[in-house]
């Protein structure tokens, strides 16, 4: 699998697409729900949307190293282990509240209040 265009789908369960290698385009812009492992291990996923997203659980985006930058508007809560180790990727939630405050690569709603904006990537599929 390559791409996925699911514009009716709510929620990825969990494991779902773990392993899915190839993976590298999710469409899916009514996504609210990402499960366990949901995309543990998509190496080459690059985009996928989470705008709408209000629930992520653990490991979901682990071990995908290809994504450079999440942005979501609905998360308030985010699990260190929602993404496992990778340090690379961004992540900024407009009402994120509840996050580890010390990770520089996270923006939450209290750092964009003082003016901490994200860094802009241009991803290449």
């Amino acid at each position: 699998i390559l791409f996925v265009n699911c514009k009716n789908l709510i929620e990825v369960q969990e494991s779902s697409f773990q392993a899915c290698y190839k993976l590298r385009k999710f469409q899916c812009k009514k996504l609210s729900k990402v499960g366990k492992n949901a995309f543990f291990l998509c190496y080459s996923l690059l985009l996928i949307d989470v705008e709408n997203v209000i629930e992520l659980n653990e490991q979901c985006f682990a071990n995908c190293y290809s994504i450079a930058c999440h942005t979501y508007n609905k998360l308030k809560s985010l699990q260190s282990s929602s993404y496992g180790h990778n340090s690379t990727v961004q992540i900024t939630g407009y009402n994120l509240i509840n996050y580890d405050h010390q990770n520089p690569n996270i923006i939450g709603k209290d750092k964009l209040k003082k003016g901490i904006l994200p860094n802009k990537y241009q991803e290449v599929l």
